[in-house]
């Protein structure tokens, strides 16, 4: 199965989503029918896509470049947790 299945999956989803959403806001019948089955090509694209994505020989390269480049770092250290704090709780919320 190629990429391009599951993104037709997808698509399809999609539109048949908002055709449903449209059935809902005008109260016709078969709308609860239509985002169901919307939601069944989306998942079913979805998982195809993952799929297709986890058996590409590629991949264990494109992660190890991530590595490498210092995109899949993550660096905390307790000056930039202070100032997430700082920045997130106002001053009343604060401890001391």
């Amino acid at each position: 199965m190629k990429t391009k299945h599951a993104i037709i999956l997808i698509i399809l989803g999609l539109c048949v989503d908002i055709l449903g959403a449209l059935f809902k806001i005008l109260h016709l019948t078969g709308a609860d029918q239509m985002l169901m089955l919307a939601a069944m090509f989306q998942v079913c694209g979805g998982l195809l896509f993952l799929i297709k994505l986890m058996t590409n020989p590629k991949l264990k390269e494109f992660l190890d470049w991530l590595v490498g480049r210092g995109f899949a770092r993550h660096q905390i250290d307790s000056s930039s947790i202070v100032i997430i704090y700082d920045t997130i709780l106002p001053v009343s919320l604060r401890k001391g």
